[in-house]
């Protein structure tokens, strides 16, 4: 392979006439420093890449909070049976009224908020859509701080192993459903 040197800066004159050149190996800092700035470059398109993705990221957070309703990813383990909710946009708040870290964290049930009347619905909704592997479509009641608010969702299942993940939304049609009770009675 190539070597790379550097002259000495003190050269002298034998007592025969020849010059006497020192050079110095430096192939090794010389690939050490080129490794160097090669993960300094790496580094900084990885910073870049990062600060790009985070700014993606906040963009396309902003954005979901703008979506009325709650856009959700819900996950089950179809060996355990443990559900999750890995992702709850800042509309959950206004639906449950409980912060989305909260709803995010593995301990919250949210099925406890479900209309007794509802559960059964709001399950074999889950298991038909699980089975079938299609397109989550489910209207129930939950029941938070004492009032009753009518929700509908929609979500596509993925499979990922034994992890069954819904990507979807909630939406509160509490309004809709008065709406339409009222042109029933009239």
């Amino acid at each position: 392979g190539r070597a790379w040197c550097r002259r000495d800066k003190t050269s002298r004159r034998l007592p025969n006439g020849n010059l006497l050149v020192v050079f110095h190996d430096i192939t090794e800092q010389r690939r050490l420093r080129q490794e160097a700035r090669v993960q300094e470059r790496h580094a900084a398109q990885a910073k870049a890449a990062l600060a790009a993705e985070t700014r993606a990221m906040a963009t396309y957070t902003r954005r979901l909070s703008q979506v009325p309703g709650m856009v959700f990813e819900f996950e089950l383990d179809t060996t355990t049976g443990k559900a999750t909710f890995p992702y709850v946009s800042a509309g959950g708040e206004a639906l449950y009224e409980v912060k989305p870290e909260v709803m995010m964290d593995e301990e919250y049930d949210m099925l406890r908020t479900h209309h007794p009347d509802d559960k059964a619905g709001f399950e074999a909704s889950v298991a038909q859509s699980l089975e079938s592997m299609s397109k989550w479509d489910w209207t129930g009641r939950i029941i938070v701080d004492d009032k009753v608010k009518t929700l509908h969702g929609q979500s596509v299942p993925v499979r990922h192993g034994d992890i069954v993940r819904w990507t979807g939304m909630l939406m509160d049609v509490s309004e809709q459903r008065r709406l339409q009770r009222e042109r029933v009675l009239f």
